[in-house]
Formats: structure tokens, C-alpha cells, sequence
């Protein structure tokens, strides 16, 4: 129950964006690695955007902001991407305030979530505020961070909603693009053999298929790796948004979710498990029916229905199973607020979760153990009774 309930909850992330049928990441498959990657070169963006007409928008998101904001006696950690404007063309995170089509536009502006809003604002309107950043290089997976080494003033341009959606992207903070030439960071804009710091999303025509995206990519790719010994033999691979979590193992993943062949495993072994308990059930119904064999014929003889019968042999595994399922349900419940919701993905879990789960193995029991039944009760009663 517990693993369908993960599943479903994976299945769940990035099923809000309206677009989510015709947006793709791009990750690479270098040729000297052993496993695809989920980030890629800074210039794909950019070259798939102008040169390719089947893609209506890209945008990516490059790692490298995370740290210390503080506004008057106020502070907050902060981790996040940056990147451009075309980010909200291709996602529907919402903003409550501040304009989508601008607000990562000029150089040193951010975007921040509600509940840094919160943090460093309370009640007051973020928006055209500026806040002191000092970078930690804090990222989602990281706690303990640099020393904190200050990176100057940022102008709020708006604010995202407050959503329980859920997307494979987690961020606090979105910078704006721009701001990256006033840092004066390391620059991989044009560096082809650099694909540890980004990653690639884009927006195809609704009428355009994945092939023609995946030709798209394999022509860029031999374009730019064919005269490269180490990379030569790299390709871009398109990978649908709906299908990210969960998903293949990739390296330098964003995700922190489980791999979609972890749930393959897991899958197997609650089928087993499952089975297994099903033919316990069934060969306890089969023993403690052959017991009272007589019994049934005399029933059967004095006018007892086969209905009434699977009910009568039936009905004391049935209850011992509610009770059980009565005891376990708030247990289970309990335990799930101690730690489910503690693990890495935390899953949602909520009492009629239990509930559900709770009936599914009621339905479970009554058919591993009423076909057993029903065939012992329409057994010939004079079998039954003939040594009487």
C-alpha cells in the first residue's frame, strides 16, 4: 500500500503546468560517461531557441545561488537557479505579485517564494524591495555551506503563490540570467564540454512530435561533438516533462526522488509479499472448511443455500481481518506522521490513504478466501455423510 501510495504521489509532480504535454528537459548522454546526465551545456538554451524552429520556447536553469538574504534585521537561506523570463512561458508557477513577462529581465532582481517572502518581509509587499545577498554555495542538497562571501543588492520583482503542486524542481529563488556578467563568475555560456551546471527545458509547438525533436537533437549533437575525441559519440536526449518523476537514473540529477526502477523493485516484492499472504489465507480457509465437512452436509441436507454457507465458513477470517485492519489503521497512520512523511520525497499521507488501504486488503482477504469456500460448499453432502 505504501509503495502504490509513493508511486502515485511521484506520478502527482508537474501535472499542473498546462503546457506539461509539449515541455521537454534535454539531458546529454556523453560519450565517455557511463550514464546520462540531467544537466547540459549552457549554450543548448540558446542555439535550440534560435536555430531550430520546431522549439516555441526555451529556458534553463543554472546552479550556483544559494546562501544568506538579509533585509534590516531579517534574514533567510536561500537556494535557487538562475535563469530568464522564458521560465514562466514554459512553467505555470504563478506569481502573486510582480509581472512574469518582466520580473527577470534587468540584472541583480530575483524572484523569491512565499515563504521566504514571509521570512524576510512579513506583511509587507516585497515587491521593489532590496535585499543584501551573501553567498554560502548552498544548494538543495547541501546544509553546511562557504563561508559567506558578499555578492551585493538585490531588487524583489515578484513573488510566487503559495501552491501545494508539486514539481521536480525545488527552488526558493529565481535570479534573473543577466546578473551572472555583474558577478563575474565562472562564464560557460559558449562552452560546449561543460554540461555540470545547467539544465535545458523547452517548449515544442503543440503540433510537433517527439521524433522530430529527438532528429533535432541528434543533428545538434553530431554538429558540435564530431570533432571533439573525448565527447565524440555524445547525444541530447529529450525526456517529457511527465515523465521526470519518477524517472531513469541520470547523473547530476535535481531531483531528489527515487528512480522509477526502485519502484519497479519494490512493486515486485509487495506483488510477492501480497501472494504470499493470499495463499496463507486461502489454504487456512480450505483447512478449517474440510473440518466441518459434516456440518455442511447436514446444512446442505436440512436446505442451506451455497450463498449462506461460504458466508458461514467465510465470515471468521473475514472479521478477524477487520479487527486487524481496525487495529493497524491508526497505527499505521501514526507511524506514517513519525516518519513517511520524513523521507527524502515526503510523500503526502493522509487518514483516508489508510482507509482506502484498508479496504483494498479486506477485498483482497474475501478473494483469496471465498472462492475456497464456495468450492467446499457445494461439495455432494452425501460424501460428506456417508460414514454416518
Amino acid at each position: 500500500m505504501l509503495i502504490i501510495l509513493m508511486l502515485a504521489d511521484q506520478k502527482s509532480y508537474d501535472q499542473f503546468h498546462r503546457k506539461k504535454n509539449d515541455a521537454y528537459r534535454i539531458n546529454i548522454d556523453p560519450g565517455n560517461k557511463k550514464r546520462p546526465y540531467a544537466s547540459r551545456p549552457a549554450p543548448l538554451a540558446e542555439a535550440l531557441r534560435t536555430d531550430y524552429p520546431i522549439i516555441k520556447e526555451a529556458t534553463h536553469l543554472i546552479k550556483g545561488f544559494g546562501g544568506d538574504a538579509v533585509y534590516g534585521q531579517h534574514f533567510s537561506e536561500i537556494r535557487g537557479y538562475f535563469t530568464d523570463n522564458s521560465f514562466f512561458r514554459i512553467f505555470d508557477f504563478e506569481l502573486e505579485r510582480g509581472d512574469e513577462a518582466t520580473a527577470l529581465s534587468k540584472p541583480n532582481t530575483m524572484v523569491i517564494s512565499h515563504k521566504v517572502a514571509q521570512r524576510l518581509f512579513g506583511n509587507e509587499d516585497p515587491v521593489g524591495k532590496t535585499i543584501e545577498f551573501y553567498d554560502r554555495g548552498l544548494d538543495m542538497f547541501t546544509d553546511e555551506g562557504n563561508p559567506p562571501v558578499e555578492w551585493g543588492s538585490y531588487i524583489i520583482t515578484g513573488v510566487l503563490a503559495k501552491t501545494p503542486l508539486k514539481s521536480h524542481i525545488t527552488f526558493d529563488v529565481l535570479v534573473s540570467e543577466t546578473s551572472l556578467k555583474t558577478l563575474r563568475l565562472y562564464d560557460s555560456s559558449a562552452n560546449w564540454g561543460d554540461f555540470s551546471r545547467s539544465y535545458t527545458y523547452v517548449l515544442v509547438h503543440p503540433k510537433a512530435e517527439e521524433r522530430e525533436l529527438d532528429i533535432a537533437l541528434i543533428a545538434l549533437a553530431e554538429g558540435k561533438y564530431r570533432d571533439d575525441e573525448n565527447l565524440r559519440g555524445t547525444t541530447f536526449l529529450a525526456q517529457p516533462l511527465t515523465k521526470i518523476s519518477p524517472g531513469p537514473v541520470l547523473g547530476n540529477d535535481p531531483t531528489d526522488s527515487l528512480p522509477l526502477f526502485a519502484y519497479y523493485i519494490l512493486g515486485g516484492l509487495a506483488i510477492l509479499v501480497m501472494a504470499l499472504a493470499c495463499l496463507n489465507y486461502a489454504h487456512l480457509s480450505v483447512a478449517r472448511a474440510v473440518t466441518r465437512l459434516k456440518e455442511i452436509g447436514v446444512r446442505k441436507v436440512l436446505g442451506a443455500k451455497d450463498t449462506a454457507l461460504v458466508f458461514l465458513l467465510s465470515k471468521e477470517f473475514l472479521v478477524l481481518l477487520a479487527v486487524a485492519m481496525a487495529i493497524a489503521a491508526p497505527l499505521s497512520y501514526y507511524a506514517n506522521t513519525l516518519w513517511m512523511e520524513r523521507l527524502v520525497n515526503k510523500t503526502a499521507f493522509e487518514f483516508v490513504n489508510i482507509v482506502l488501504g484498508a479496504l483494498f486488503i479486506l477485498i483482497l482477504g474475501f478473494l483469496a478466501i471465498v472462492p475456497q469456500t464456495f468450492i467446499v460448499s457445494n461439495r455432494n453432502p452425501v460424501e460428506a455423510l456417508r460414514t454416518e
